[in-house]
């Protein structure tokens, strides 16, 4: 288990990185995008039927035509 830097509670880690992440809202943007990747991911491999496959692939059709649009 990594040390934690100066908090010595998992309390008091947990509190300074709520006030990192209100503070750096950009960093709170990327988290919240890494854990929808995560567990998009994880739902697509470990959980999801043949039906919701297909779903996500017509979810990611859609997407693709949208960006490429976006980039024309």
């Amino acid at each position: 288990m990594a040390a934690r830097r100066a908090y010595s509670t998992p309390e008091q880690q947990a509190e300074a990185n709520k006030r990192y992440f209100e503070n750096n809202k950009e960093a709170a943007v990327k988290r919240k995008i890494k854990n929808y990747k995560w567990s998009g991911k994880n739902f697509i491999l470990n959980y999801a039927n043949e039906e919701e496959l297909k779903e996500y692939e017509q979810h990611i059709r859609l997407r693709r035509e949208e960006l490429a649009k976006q980039t024309k």
